[in-house]
């Protein structure tokens, strides 16, 4: 008897390489009850990924459908997604979260955190003009119905993160 897990197709999606960014076919599969990606680059070999823990709560999360509203392109599409994203015609649906990250500074070093916020020279944090150009550009392409998470690595260390909420506030966007 083979101790070998056995995967089953979920659907058939697109991703790009990690190294050589080109765009691969892909499977997401269920494997040991989590979902993963699985790719094969000609040039980098097979891939496979976990994307989320538990493949009930994945399923659920398909089945559940926010609200539509078909967003204005804001770049030409000349290559198709991945490549031409900004977000162009081919995307289906406006953003329904925008995530604003207003420091790269972090005071934990998490070992789970995807900002890696100890493994580089960080850049500054952006300007309260530069967040205020965030907020006005989301709110332009999306109007109020986009809600805000305020990130970074650690939001709560910027002594100024109250202006910030002001000036959010300011546009008539929803927080989460």
């Amino acid at each position: 008897m083979s101790n070998a897990s056995i995967s089953q197709l979920i659907e058939q999606t697109r991703s790009t390489c990690p190294e050589c960014l080109r765009v691969l076919d892909a499977a997401i599969i269920e494997r040991d009850g989590a979902v993963h990606l699985r790719k094969t680059c000609p040039e980098h070999g097979p891939m496979s990924l976990c994307i989320w823990p538990n493949v009930d709560h994945y399923r659920w999360l398909k089945a559940f459908h926010a609200p539509f509203k078909k967003p204005v392109p804001h770049t030409e599409t000349r290559h198709g997604c991945p490549l031409d994203c900004g977000p162009c015609g081919g995307h289906i649906r406006q953003t329904t979260l925008a995530e604003i990250e207003v420091t790269y500074q972090c005071n934990l070093s998490c070992p789970v955190c995807f900002m890696s916020a100890n493994d580089y020279q960080l850049p500054a944090a952006p300007s309260l003009d530069v967040i205020r150009d965030m907020f006005t550009t989301i709110y332009a392409r999306n109007g109020a119905d986009v809600s805000i998470q305020i990130t970074g690595g650690e939001p709560t260390l910027r002594p100024d993160l109250p202006e910030i909420l002001r000036i959010g506030a300011a546009t008539g966007l929803q927080w989460m």
